[in-house]
């Protein structure tokens, strides 16, 4: 369970394995910089600053968008909840229950979405909700703030600082990040978590690929603005990034 103060990791080969079955973003190394148009390495080696970034046209507005898991954290947080809230050995076990669903998306014989779905509703279903609510906001309150790449965070203030549009666009849960975003006065984008139904699942589509781009061009009208920024760290990020103007890929690592 989720301790008050100071989150004691658990043993960290447990949790690589459950990241790694659980996430299922695809292998960073197939991914083409050229194939996508993101920067080299190059360019998100160097932190950006007002000398090398072009602002757009005179006081236009401008966009940023961000990833969350691996790009504003250092970590996958819909993972890491259900290990600190559900404990390692369950996490472990549910590995072995989950693995035909997990091997049914591997072969594309059932989406993202679903997978994502079947995994919420193993690990919270049964839950009541006034416990799953309070586990969430436990891990809002005492880890979100923990795992932020401070590089990650200088860029969202340095969008702020020029009055720029701010959103988080991510597949974690809602919930978990809501109010990190709250507090520093940016959107979220992210994936519902359904507390109406009898049993624990998700709202809204996993917001991951496609998603992530049509939830954008929801939420805004993309051709008011004079420029767009989008940053993010995977091939899942691929439709966002192709939104943008200005792409950076792994900026923060």
């Amino acid at each position: 369970m989720i301790a008050a103060r100071g989150i004691k990791r658990n043993d960290r080969m447990a949790s690589f394995v459950f990241i790694m079955c659980l996430n299922f973003r695809p292998n960073k190394s197939f991914v083409s910089f050229k194939q996508y148009g993101w920067h080299d390495g190059a360019e998100r080696a160097t932190h950006p600053d007002k000398k090398k970034l072009h602002h757009g046209r005179g006081a236009g507005m401008h966009l940023a968008l961000f990833d969350f898991d691996g790009t504003i954290s250092n970590r996958d947080t819909t993972s890491d909840f259900i290990v600190q809230a559900c404990g390692k050995r369950r996490a472990i076990h549910g590995l072995i229950s989950l693995s035909p669903i997990f091997l049914a998306y591997k072969l594309k014989r059932i989406s993202h979405h679903e997978a994502k779905q079947a995994s919420i509703n193993h690990y919270f279903g049964d839950w009541e909700k006034k416990a799953f609510i309070e586990a969430a906001q436990r891990y809002a309150q005492h880890v979100v703030p923990t795992i932020i790449r401070p590089e990650a965070l200088n860029r969202i203030h340095w969008h702020l600082n020029l009055d720029h549009t701010v959103a988080v666009v991510t597949g974690s849960l809602e919930i978990l990040l809501a109010q990190w975003c709250k507090d520093l006065g940016i959107d979220l984008i992210a994936t519902g978590v359904d507390l109406v139904s009898a049993r624990i699942g998700l709202s809204t589509r996993n917001c991951f690929k496609e998603e992530k781009a049509r939830r954008i061009r929801e939420k805004y009208a993309l051709k008011n603005f004079d420029l767009i920024y989008a940053y993010g760290d995977s091939s899942g990020d691929r439709e966002m990034l192709a939104l943008a103007d200005k792409k950076y890929y792994k900026l923060f690592d």
